[in-house]
């Protein structure tokens, strides 16, 4: 007779083992205001959009933008951006765009947490449309 071992789980666990997926950067998803934030760092910087509105720094701003990328009439793929900022108009200038994207820091290599993947979709973005996606 074999034995079994006892390091065994049901099937049912073994599902919530697979379901369970944790965040690459152990940031904590916030909802306010019916919106699914990816931090409470981006959170805070939509408050601080919010206040510049009011205060009138600012014309407008998007949040959560698609961007797709195409190449040879093909979609490759989509980055999405977690803010764009429409600056007031000046002298009836066309309005400046600045595209935001919060990520986290690490302090030990001073640098932002990104992907070597988000890296080159970011370039390849960047690319397409000319314009420069800030970290923050």
């Amino acid at each position: 007779m074999k034995k079994q071992s006892t390091n065994t789980i049901t099937w049912t666990e073994y599902n919530k083992l697979l379901n369970k997926k944790s965040l690459k950067y152990r940031n904590k998803k916030v909802i306010w205001d019916g919106k699914l934030f990816d931090s409470t760092k981006e959170l805070k910087y939509y408050w601080k959009l919010l206040d510049d509105k009011k205060s009138g720094k600012i014309r407008d701003f998007e949040w959560q933008v698609p961007l797709t990328f195409i190449y040879e009439y093909e979609k490759m793929f989509k980055l999405i951006i977690d803010f764009v900022i429409k600056h007031n108009i000046i002298n009836n200038i066309v309005p400046r765009l600045e595209y935001i994207d919060v990520k986290g820091w690490c302090i030990k290599k001073k640098k932002f947490l990104t992907t070597p993947m988000f890296n080159l979709k970011k370039k390849l973005i960047e690319a397409q449309y000319g314009i420069k996606i800030i970290l923050k």
